[in-house]
């Protein structure tokens, strides 16, 4: 120690007696000969208590506990987590004792010490208890009643190492298992998981995988639960040989045993789904749904015959389908579905029946779906086939029957053979649609028919605008076709686009219509890489065909054809109507072929030819066969007495290209203005309007 100097000893005898003051005094400060203050001993251990106190109360605001009060009678004591201080140590009322008022007395029975609360202790099964947990509310729990409400697959077992079956089932199974957690790892199982009330399956990490171990079974079944959710990205493989799933599985689980046992026989294969959901699972929900190798992504099973039990509100965010039969699948109804986006590749047929991004099942007449949703559908590679030049069975992106409203966004398929069909009065519209299809081949060896997209029993589809490209090989057969629609009140318009047939020879049809009531097409390009095949027959040899069956009156507004010459037929439909601008709809050079000779012409065009149609020579009946411009060649004289068909209303123009023709006013078929045939030297053009089926000249030059 420095000695200290003192040159003057009054000055010492002041500063000896300050330090006894600073070590003796009861007063917290003392002043020096300076008048300066000092803190004492007794100020120090003052200061050093309220600092401890103060930390003490942080740790236990810390836990959920409240500052600590002096005790005393009348104290109120409501809750676990309030505090008394009693003879320097801190006790907490149990919860057991609650709620109580203080006696003058401190009653120890009531309270535990806090103080007494070890590393040891919070370390035992039970220590959770011990630690308070306040919720934003004000809410008053323990950590381990707060911990309790969420489950980690892992708290029974589950290793990722073997079969996790045993393990994840009693997860789902335990009392408090209101959220079950996966964290990231690969989990195995041999038998469905079973779910058997409402909860929040939550997928942590993209690593999440469920892999089973057995083919024919389900993932997870839910029957009848409502408010499930799977949360994060939930995938499931199946990585063994795929066979067809058609044989009932067993399960020692009664539970799913009842689920199996509830399936008819044929239908054994809707089981062997990632998820299969039965009748009322209202309100499920899934983030995202990965699928590989399994028969099905997802399977809804509602009653086919009743809607009472139709599932309400699903609502899924994403699923991605890999090397499956059908992607969803919707075995019997629901209320409302609805779905982002559905992405799906090598979708594949092992069942013997037509494999499908999007099957929704039909019900039992006049029993309905609701509402169907999704944003978007991309397929690549949907199809079945044998070799290069036979056909098993044909594979459709979707399927959609007996569904009231049905919206997809946007679709793409490609690599694929088909693009889907609507039948059982279902109604579906497609904003936009996007296809490049394999080549299907008709004929020996191959399928009896093929539709790329078609409609059936009642059914309808609208489509914004549509680009597809199509390989249909039509060798001797005569029902190829893009579109097709058939049945009655069956319907499909598309709204503009784009249709190629780019076959090298005997490319099918465009749209081939045999029956139905609503057919409409506008502003429609068809190209043909190869001119129809002159082996089929002559009503199957246009763009477009409809059958005298169609009940409605089919409209074709603004069509073109490019590498074929005939554009449509409607076999006998006098009530047919057609908008066509001349210039545009064929690249042909005898345009007379454009439109089927059978039944009247309801067509309404939209300008004059630009190139007129040329009249064969000798003619005297000239019929206007879709054109409205026609220019004679005759060699020698010849009288033109009438110009049958057309549509009334509608203007026609006739050229003379020769020196030879006259014209005759024949009333009742052909009406002059001056009521007198005209010669040779006395027109070159005349423009008719055609009333009630008689032509009348409006003007002549």
């Amino acid at each position: 120690m420095r000695p200290i100097n003192i040159n003057d000893l009054n000055n010492a005898q002041q500063d000896v007696e300050h330090i006894a003051e600073i070590a003796t005094s009861s007063a917290t400060t003392a002043t020096d000969r300076l008048g300066r203050s000092k803190q004492t001993i007794s100020g120090l251990i003052a200061s050093a208590a309220v600092s401890v106190e103060s930390a003490a109360e942080v740790v236990l605001a810390g836990i959920g506990y409240t500052p600590p009060v002096s005790y005393s009678g009348g104290l109120s004591l409501t809750s676990r987590t309030q505090t008394v201080e009693y003879l320097g140590q801190v006790y907490a009322p149990k919860a057991s004792n609650l709620p109580f008022t203080t006696s003058g007395e401190f009653e120890t029975a009531k309270f535990r010490l806090l103080a007494g609360v070890t590393g040891a202790d919070l370390g035992t099964s039970g220590g959770a208890a011990l630690v308070g947990f306040a919720q934003p509310s004000g809410v008053q729990r323990t950590v381990q009643d707060r911990l309790r409400d969420t489950v980690s697959v892992k708290d029974f077992g589950a290793k990722g190492d073997g079969d996790d079956t045993v393990a994840i089932q009693a997860a789902f199974d335990s009392a408090n298992a209101k959220t079950v957690t996966f964290p990231p790892g690969r989990y195995k199982i041999s038998q469905p998981i079973y779910i058997s009330k409402a909860c929040t399956v939550l997928m942590q990490g993209s690593a999440s995988t469920i892999e089973c171990l057995s083919w024919g079974k389900p993932a997870f079944i839910l029957n009848g639960i409502a408010d499930v959710r799977f949360s994060g990205a939930l995938r499931v493989e199946y990585l063994g040989i795929r066979t067809n799933p058609n044989v009932k599985p067993s399960s020692t689980d009664a539970r799913i045993q009842a689920e199996y046992d509830a399936v008819s026989v044929g239908n054994y294969r809707i089981l062997c789904a990632a998820i299969y959901a039965r009748l009322q699972c209202d309100r499920l929900s899934i983030d995202e749904l990965s699928v590989r190798g399994m028969f099905a992504g997802l399977s809804i099973a509602g009653k086919a015959t009743d809607a009472l039990s139709d599932p309400d509100d699903i609502t899924i965010g994403n699923m991605i389908f890999d090397t499956v039969d059908w992607g969803l699948l919707v075995g019997g109804g629901f209320k409302k579905i609805t779905i982002g986006s559905i992405k799906a590749k090598n979708v594949t047929c092992i069942s013997g029946d037509p494999s499908h991004a999007i099957y929704i099942g039909p019900r039992s007449a006049g029993v309905m779906n609701g509402f169907f949703s999704l944003g978007s559908l991309d397929v690549d590679g949907c199809a079945v086939v044998a070799d290069s030049d036979a056909q098993l069975n044909q594979g459709d992106a979707f399927s959609i029957r007996s569904t009231t409203h049905a919206w997809i966004g946007s679709v793409k398929v490609r690599n694929s053979q088909a693009i889907g069909n609507t039948r059982n009065d279902a109604s579906l519209r497609i904003d936009s649609l996007w296809a490049d299809l394999l080549e299907y081949k008709a004929g020996a060896g191959g399928a009896s028919q093929s539709f790329a997209l078609s409609v059936q029993s009642g059914s309808k589809i609208s489509v914004g605008h549509v680009d597809v490209i199509a390989r249909l090989r039509c060798d001797g057969l005569i029902t190829m076709s893009v579109f097709q629609g058939s049945g009655a009140n069956s319907a499909m318009r598309m709204d503009g686009g784009r249709v190629r047939l780019a076959t090298a020879a005997n490319p099918g049809t465009v749209g081939r219509f045999t029956s139905g009531a609503d057919y409409q097409f506008t502003n429609l390009d068809m190209v043909f890489d190869a001119d129809i095949s002159s082996t089929l027959g002559d009503a199957d040899r246009y763009a477009l065909y409809f059958n005298g069956a169609v009940t409605g009156a089919p409209i074709i507004i603004n069509p073109s054809i490019k590498g074929t010459k005939r554009l449509c037929t409607f076999s006998n439909k006098p009530d047919h109507f057609m908008q066509v601008d001349p210039n545009r709809y064929y690249s042909g050079s005898d345009a007379n072929t454009v439109f089927s000779t059978s039944g009247e012409y309801r067509i309404s065009f939209m300008s004059f030819q630009r190139t007129p149609t040329s009249l064969p020579a000798g003619v005297a009946s000239a019929p206007w066969h879709g054109n409205n411009t026609i220019q004679t060649a005759n060699t020698g004289a010849t009288t033109i007495s009438n110009l049958p068909r057309g549509v009334d209303g509608q203007k026609y123009l006739l050229i003379q290209g020769d020196a030879n023709t006259t014209v005759s006013h024949a009333p009742g078929l052909i009406v002059l203005k001056g009521a007198a045939s005209l010669q040779p030297s006395q027109w070159k053009w005349i423009e008719f309007i055609r009333v009630s089926g008689v032509m009348y000249e409006t003007q002549h030059g």
